[in-house]
């Protein structure tokens, strides 16, 4: 179904590498995707679009991609030829320009082109865990289901067979090292994207593991919520699981695996982040996201555990005390509240914008939970609802479910008409792009609703989810 996919077979001359290093490119039917590697943005490109970004991650001079699209699309107009490609130069040499607000660009159409398949996968092998974390989205435990070695073949070959390549696998669950079968299932999913990340909470992680998932992974997350043993053993539901975490990082470092460390905000961490920023950087950690729990799966019944929301807002001045004191010791640091400029600034009004949502949940993003269906994203969690999941992917129907499944579909038609007072906020689309889809549906019940982050939308609503007037 698609055949070029440039990132990982390119010469090595500088061009390409620098090309392959921080790009994906892939053909679809209605021309190409074009993704920056460490943004996340995707374009979506036309047919000649395509092939000019294709001739220049081979390296191409000017002059040979003008003759080639004019060749390919019988074209006689070199000057005109000659502007895309500057154009697509330019673009190119400064990702950094890219809109920063929104995940998909270049979207002039009543609904987002469908791809040929998800840039981007998170993969949950196993509902098991060994862990039973106050905040788990999807309500793992050591009980529940996990698909067949078979059953993810099945999805695998069907990839392989079309011939598509992916941006990413996540590979998370529960914890995938439950699944008795980690080892074969990350050899098939290998050589299907061009990064695979294995989303683990360490525990499970040893020397007679590590050569064989340092050898079949390219990054790790690795969720690690305090430097204080006691309060992490609380909040993770589960004796020792400090020391097993930090054997973990030990072990990865030690194979040059790039860790991502993942924090959870909670009352048992939340005056620990300094102590935990030194932690991580002494044991060499490069990247941390803090991130507040979402009031999905088992945090709905653990609210005792987390900030309110007030409560949260007040500590504005410590997550920047943190950012400030600890930036330089991290290539990537996140942390802090989501739409604190809503608190901020005055809401001004715009003009009704009728643009298509770039979410990247549905449009470039899925997740196979462990029984086989979909969600458009993870935060979606472990809701049945189907409007917002799939049927089983299993013996040949991902594709088909990825293309056609109502939930996919709707994701691709969200307008901004619909979602009030984002369609008249003057913040679209370069800060929030609306927020997030599924934390709307989880607090209102539907996907065209705004995110209740925004103090906006606290404002402008009357009624609010219990979950959101504590």
């Amino acid at each position: 179904m698609v055949s070029d996919i440039y990132y990982n077979h390119l010469t090595s001359t500088t061009t390409r590498e620098a090309f392959m290093n921080h790009f994906f490119l892939r053909r679809e039917p209605f021309g190409g995707v074009l993704s920056h590697v460490e943004g996340g943005v995707a374009k979506f490109l036309n047919h000649s679009g395509f092939e000019i970004c294709a001739g220049l991650a081979h390296g191409w001079t000017e002059d040979d991609v003008i003759a080639s699209i004019e060749s390919k699309f019988q074209v006689n107009d070199p000057a005109s030829v000659r502007l895309d490609v500057k154009y697509f130069k330019e673009v190119l040499s400064n990702p950094g320009a890219w809109p920063k607000g929104r995940v998909a660009e270049a979207v002039d159409a009543p609904k987002t082109p469908t791809l040929s398949a998800p840039l981007e996968l998170h993969w949950e092998v196993t509902g098991k865990c060994n862990l039973r974390c106050l905040h788990c989205y999807n309500d793992s435990v050591a009980t529940k289901p996990q698909p067949s070695l078979a059953q993810i073949r099945s999805v695998a070959n069907e990839l392989k067979d079309a011939k598509i390549k992916l941006k990413g696998i996540i590979v998370s669950g529960g914890e995938p090292l439950m699944h008795p079968r980690l080892k074969e299932i990350l050899e098939l999913l290998r050589p299907l994207a061009m990064e695979v990340v294995l989303a683990t909470n360490g525990t499970l992680v040893t020397e007679s593991n590590i050569e064989w998932i340092a050898g079949t992974i390219d990054a790790v997350n690795i969720s690690i919520d305090s430097s204080d043993g006691n309060h992490f053993d609380n909040f993770r539901g589960h004796a020792d699981t400090l020391n097993k975490v930090i054997t973990a990082i030990r072990l990865f470092r030690s194979r040059n695996i790039p860790i991502i460390a993942q924090t959870t905000l909670s009352r048992f961490n939340i005056e620990e982040l300094d102590s935990l920023a030194r932690l991580l950087i002494f044991e060499g950690i490069k990247s941390w996201i803090v991130r507040m729990p979402l009031q999905v799966g088992r945090a709905k019944h653990n609210q005792q555990a987390f900030l309110t929301r007030h409560e949260a807002e007040a500590k504005e001045e410590l997550f920047n005390s943190i950012r400030s004191a600890y930036a330089a010791d991290f290539d990537l640091l996140h942390i802090g509240n989501r739409f604190m400029w809503s608190y901020a600034d005055e809401f001004i009004r715009s003009e009704v914008n009728g643009e298509v949502l770039s979410c990247a949940a549905g449009t470039i993003l899925a997740t196979i939970r462990a029984d086989g269906t979909m969600v458009p994203c993870a935060i979606f969690g472990d809701t049945t609802n189907s409007e917002v999941s799939s049927l089983p992917v299993w013996d040949g129907r991902f594709l088909s479910e990825w293309r056609n499944a109502e939930c996919f579909k709707a994701m691709r038609e969200i307008n901004f008409r619909r979602i009030t007072p984002c369609a008249n906020c003057s913040k679209f689309p370069d800060v929030c792009n609306a927020g997030c889809r599924a934390v709307a549906f989880h607090a209102y019940g539907s996907i065209h609703e705004p995110d209740p982050g925004c103090n906006y939308v606290r404002a402008f609503r009357r009624e609010r989810p219990r979950e959101l007037s504590r």
